[in-house]
């Protein structure tokens, strides 16, 4: 673990230090850089690192005492929990990522493996399939959300996964044993602020109960390995040991739609978004408090998550050349494709950490980009530049 949670070295970090408390810290990958500003030019895009999202930088204004992060802070439990898997092939060219069209039209692609565990949906909605409420209720208020800016305000209620279980032993036994492994590193660790002991103590809650192992096992079940006929042998227990957990701050419609809203009137909203956060002399992308956005979200208030990453190296793989893009439940929903580092705004043409904006082309395109500079996703045949 020595490599999972390291000392902080960069200046900037250090001068975080000093000037914020409690300090910056996150779960299983150290902080790069304080929390900037927002930008004074909307054009031009912040970059992201994973970072204490209830810190307050000087000189930006304060948090509400409100704040829905310091909210899932003191109550980890209602933090929302989604596990990912990225694909990846590496040859002396490059680094490829397995990706399907984001189908929610807030980007180009995405990674198409996410499995909510524990989620939100509304009160007096059904639970959508494979997920039940949970037991001892947790509900929400709209208001909570930042971008709500209604009168009358509505309530969620917390969802948890349920999945479905038999039918492929190996997924089966993939799933317990990943599930497993990622319990006993989360079991390891040693929080050393508030924020780490909240992130750490979400997702190992998800994972002690059946949500966690049904989420693992709907993330494994989309990567389209599992049911071919073939055993699937990956290390699992290494998989765990590189795993990464990250809060995700989405940019999110403002105001926040109820949930009764058509989807032709959602649709509208994020296609004329951009032009109402020019005209409203908004940046977008960072809120007011300098909280830079991971991603672009539809409505869904889950999408302010805290999302464990799975790495699976596929190289040497060519029957992983095409692979459909499955749904939790194992139903096609379209097929995946090879798109590499550069073409996903990860890295530049030059093989360097890219600097522009990769909202609107890769959903997942700052995140993979941490995974690079850890080098738990590599670049092979690139020299090493940043």
């Amino acid at each position: 673990l020595s490599k999972i949670i390291r000392r902080p070295t960069t200046m900037n970090f250090l001068i975080l230090l000093v000037l914020v408390s409690p300090p910056a810290a996150t779960a299983w990958i150290p902080p790069r850089r304080p929390l900037r500003p927002p930008t004074s030019s909307p054009a031009v895009a912040p970059l992201w690192s994973p970072l204490d999202l209830t810190a307050e930088p000087p000189g930006l204004p304060p948090l509400p005492p409100d704040d829905l992060l310091r909210l899932y802070t003191s109550q980890p439990d209602l933090w929302p929990v989604e596990l990912f898997a990225i694909m990846y092939r590496a040859d002396a060219d490059g680094t490829l990522l397995s990706v399907r069209d984001a189908s929610n039209g807030t980007a180009q692609w995405g990674l198409g493996s996410g499995v909510p565990a524990v989620r939100w949906a509304p009160s007096w909605h059904a639970p959508p399939t494979g997920y039940v409420r949970s037991d001892p209720p947790r509900q929400i208020e709209a208001q909570r959300f930042p971008t709500f800016g209604g009168e009358n305000s509505w309530t969620y209620d917390r969802i948890e996964a349920t999945g479905e279980a038999g039918g492929d032993p190996d997924l089966e036994a993939a799933a317990g044993r990943l599930r497993n492994a990622l319990r006993d590193v989360l079991a390891a660790e040693q929080p050393r602020t508030p924020w780490d002991e909240a992130r750490i103590s979400a997702v190992r809650m998800a994972l002690e109960n059946e949500c966690g192992l049904a989420a693992v096992r709907g993330t494994l079940r989309t990567t389209g390995l599992f049911g071919g006929g073939g055993a699937v042998t990956l290390d699992w227990e290494g998989m765990a040991a590189r795993a990464r957990v990250y809060a995700l701050l989405p940019q999110m419609p403002s105001p926040l739609p109820h949930p009764n809203t058509s989807a032709e009137e959602l649709r509208r909203e994020l296609r004329d978004r951009p032009a109402v956060i020019e005209r409203e002399g908004r940046d977008p992308h960072c809120d007011v408090h300098g909280r830079v956005y991971t991603h672009i979200s539809t409505a869904n208030v889950s999408n302010t998550i805290m999302a464990v990453y799975l790495c699976l190296d596929l190289t040497g793989w060519p029957e992983t050349k095409e692979l459909p893009a499955l749904d939790a439940g194992g139903h096609q929903t379209g097929r995946r494709e090879w798109k590499s580092l550069e073409d996903l705004k990860v890295l530049d043409v030059h093989g360097r950490i890219a600097t522009e904006d990769p909202k609107q082309i890769f959903i997942s395109g700052y995140v993979v980009r941490e995974l690079v500079r850890e080098n738990i996703i590599p670049r092979r045949g690139i020299q090493e530049l940043q």
